[in-house]
């Protein structure tokens, strides 16, 4: 725009100095020209000024408009800042109640935690000397047992009030193997898992499982194990080597020929421990139930 107003001045000029040069050919027209050039620059430059305070203007307003806006957006601004500042204090005072109770719950679970961890331990000491208790009760029942059946002929309903089922068999071997310490006989790990079976032991080391009729008398009986307790015991009780294998058949209720094969068992390893170790180790009723044969003999002599 500013071109177009230097040009309309260089126009006005030119006029003036045409109109000059036009009175100076014509004496007469001089002062006239002069006259025309002058009243032509005036309204030009009349024109330009009144277009430049226009223009002006018109930068003012805009400039003064956009001034608002920016004062609008600061202010919007402001206020959103002053309502997240509101926010954050809020926040703040949420976050220290928060932590304020955090921080009291925190005290109460530790409290807890010592609560328990007291109990705990009491609860093991009780458990000790649960276990304890259980092993001398269990030491003189299994004493009072043997010294009872073996002390004279009992029959097979009395001795079945001592063994009446599988289940206290069981809880007998289990005793007599591992009452005072398990120990495994692969790896000598002496921490164990329950197995499969009832009463069966897992090594955690090595895995290996062991159930409570291995080595024993009775591994792999296929028949009752309290009428196979009262086989042994007719073996090595007083007075009961006189009762015959169709005698023993009828008073346990089993087949002749298993009670044969399973006594004949118990006296080969009878005459085996009396060979080795005399009567009266053989004639010990636990010495008759744990490790069969060679095994136990290996490990006697070992020891």
């Amino acid at each position: 725009m500013g071109q177009v107003h230097f040009k309309l001045i260089s126009l006005s000029l030119s006029g003036i100095f045409f109109f000059v040069i036009a009175g100076l050919v014509a004496d007469h027209a001089f002062l006239h020209g002069i006259s025309a050039g002058i009243i032509l620059l005036t309204t030009v430059c009349g024109v330009t000024l009144c277009f430049l305070l226009k223009q002006n203007r018109k930068q003012q307003i805009k400039n003064l408009n956009n001034e608002k806006q920016a004062h609008k957006k600061i202010m919007e601004q402001i206020r959103i800042n002053a309502a997240l500042s509101g926010e954050l204090a809020e926040m703040k005072d949420k976050i220290r109640e928060n932590k304020s109770l955090i921080e009291s719950k925190t005290k109460e679970l530790y409290l807890a935690k010592e609560k328990i961890y007291e109990g705990h331990k009491q609860l093991n000491n009780l458990s000790a000397q649960l276990d304890l208790k259980d092993r001398e009760m269990r030491s003189y029942i299994k004493e009072k047992t043997e010294s009872g059946i073996l002390s004279e002929e009992v029959s097979c309903q009395e001795f079945s009030k001592n063994f009446p089922d599988e289940l206290s068999c069981y809880q007998y071997l289990d005793d007599l193997k591992w009452g005072k310490e398990y120990k495994c006989r692969k790896c000598t790990n002496t921490k164990y898992s329950t197995g499969e079976k009832a009463y069966m032991r897992k090594c955690t080391r090595c895995k290996y499982a062991e159930s409570v009729t291995a080595y024993t008398l009775f591994h792999g009986v296929k028949f009752p194990l309290n009428k196979a307790f009262y086989i042994v015991y007719t073996v090595i009780a007083p007075g009961s080597g006189h009762m015959t294998i169709d005698e023993l058949s009828e008073r346990i209720s089993l087949r002749r020929n298993t009670c044969w094969s399973f006594r004949k068992k118990v006296l080969e390893r009878r005459e085996e421990l009396q060979r080795l170790f005399g009567g009266s180790y053989a004639d010990k009723w636990e010495n008759l139930l744990l490790e069969e044969g060679v095994e136990l003999t290996e490990k006697v002599l070992q020891g």
